[in-house]
């Protein structure tokens, strides 16, 4: 079994190139909330915040519109999608499905509930979205049957029972074997919560060991979510996927837990910025660097160039002021344009010499 460490970070957060633009590194869909509970609007915020401290361009939350207009003052980097009514219902089920077409990946289960109606609307979207897609929550208890590979099942223990009839264990390996099984028999990958975390899709199985006992207040479950669809949209697969989201949301809980306790949900987001400064580089500068002593003598070369050919033009206007003749004038012109020409010529080429060796370097991509 693999025991996660912080290599996975590295793993998983790949370079960032220079000319880079807003959704290349991915949009997610939180779909949560409802009018039931008065504290699922912010439950799908955290998972929404936390997946854009983790590196996802774009993040929409959908939800009913009680639920939607709340998470919409949470924060202004929240973009939000109301749906009318108290809860999702059945008939939602369209609109929501043309939605996550825009997205990369999906988050669904915060908060939302365990109307009938609701759970119907969980079950017709997991059968029919075509994304990756977190399953947490109250979705997990609307999961029948087997899914497919592009799922990511994040349950704690009580959730994991009623998913699967099994009641998991304390012990480790005991523990790490049933989530196995299951996670092969459902066709997903399970990530079970708990003092030590066990991630597996069937074949491979990992235990995350980053953590404390101040995360069990409420709301840290969706921020781990969160960072599991960020990781998702930017194309990672759900097995690592769960396993960096596991690694950096306890680690994150750890740095939190050392200047505070107890912990809230939001003092685990906050720490999320400082795990990835300490593990992942620095992202390329866009400096000007010094030119090679090479390139400074090629740019001297062609200056001085520059200078011989003016004071030479300088030389013949002085000479044909003493020439009368309008044929010896036209002749000296012929003769300083091409001197002209020539200089032009050197310097070009010059130039390209200094360009050469500026580049060459540098870490200037063409």
């Amino acid at each position: 079994m693999i025991t996660v460490d912080a290599s996975i970070l590295n793993e998983v957060f790949r370079e960032r190139a220079k000319w880079s633009h807003k959704g290349d590194f991915g949009k997610l869909l939180v779909i949560g909330g409802s009018k039931i509970y008065t504290g699922s609007p912010a439950l799908a915020a955290y998972g929404a915040m936390a997946a854009l401290r983790t590196g996802v361009d774009l993040v929409t939350v959908a939800a009913p519109e009680r639920a939607a207009d709340m998470a919409a003052k949470y924060s202004p980097n929240l973009i939000t999608v109301p749906f009318d009514g108290d809860f999702f219902r059945h008939d939602h089920l369209k609109k929501a499905l043309e939605l996550a077409k825009g997205f990369d990946a999906v988050v669904i289960g915060t908060g939302m509930g365990l109307e009938k109606e609701t759970q119907k609307f969980i079950t017709g979207f997991v059968d029919r979205v075509k994304k990756p897609c977190v399953i947490d929550a109250d979705a997990i208890k609307a999961i029948k049957g087997t899914l497919d590979d592009k799922f990511l099942l994040t349950p704690h223990a009580y959730e994991f029972f009623s998913m699967t009839g099994d009641k998991p264990k304390y012990d480790v390996m005991s523990r790490a074997e049933l989530v196995r099984k299951h996670a092969r028999k459902i066709g997903v990958t399970i990530l079970l919560k708990g003092a030590i975390d066990i991630i597996s899709d069937g074949r491979e199985t990992a235990m995350n060991k980053t953590g404390n006992t101040f995360m069990t207040v409420g709301g840290t479950g969706d921020v781990l979510t969160g960072i599991c669809g960020a990781l998702m949209a930017q194309k990672i697969p759900p097995f690592k996927a769960g396993c960096a989201g596991a690694y950096l949301s306890g680690y994150a809980g750890d740095l939190a837990a050392k200047e505070k306790r107890p912990l809230l949900a939001t003092d685990i987001i906050e720490k999320i910025p400082q795990v990835l400064m300490e593990f992942l580089p620095e992202p390329e500068s866009n400096d000007v660097k010094a030119e090679p002593a090479e390139a400074t003598g090629v740019k001297k070369e062609a200056e001085d160039i520059k200078e011989a050919v003016a004071e030479k033009e300088k030389t013949e206007d002085k000479k044909e002021d003493k020439e009368a003749p309008t044929v010896k004038k036209e002749a000296a012109k012929k003769k300083r344009n091409q001197a002209s020409e020539f200089a032009r010529s050197v310097a070009k080429i010059s130039v390209k010499s200094l360009r050469k060796y500026t580049t060459s370097g540098s870490k200037v991509k063409k």
